[in-house]
């Protein structure tokens, strides 16, 4: 599935901040191709992308609402939620995206740090 997802049509998308694109990333990696679902926790998302829980929690509200993912809860604390690519990701990749890009100074490679231990 992360084959399919086209990372650059995502980071070019000024609806998404920098975060957004980092958990989208996150959690692309974990969908298995074959079922095209995918467990992520909420405790992965901030070790990888490195923000806090609540900006985490808005990137993953924020993919949702876009129709980028879609998510069912883990049922328990410290349990991994079950994802899936949105109903939305084929337009969303095939898109003319705005082009005014969220403020920021900083490079994007600087600006997403992902571990991959």
């Amino acid at each position: 599935v992360h084959r399919a997802m086209d990372a650059m049509n995502l980071v070019s998308d000024a609806r998404l901040t920098v975060t957004a694109v980092a958990t989208m990333l996150v959690i692309a990696r974990r969908i298995n191709s074959t079922t095209g679902i995918g467990f992520t926790s909420y405790e992965t998302i901030v070790s990888e992308t490195h923000v806090s829980s609540a900006t985490a929690t808005r990137a993953v509200k924020t993919l949702v609402e876009l129709g980028l993912l879609e998510r069912t809860s883990g049922g328990m604390p410290n349990r991994a939620n079950r994802y899936r690519l949105g109903p939305n990701v084929p337009e969303f990749l095939a898109a003319e995206k705005p082009t005014t890009a969220k403020a920021s100074s900083q490079p994007l490679a600087g600006r997403i740090k992902l571990n991959y231990e």
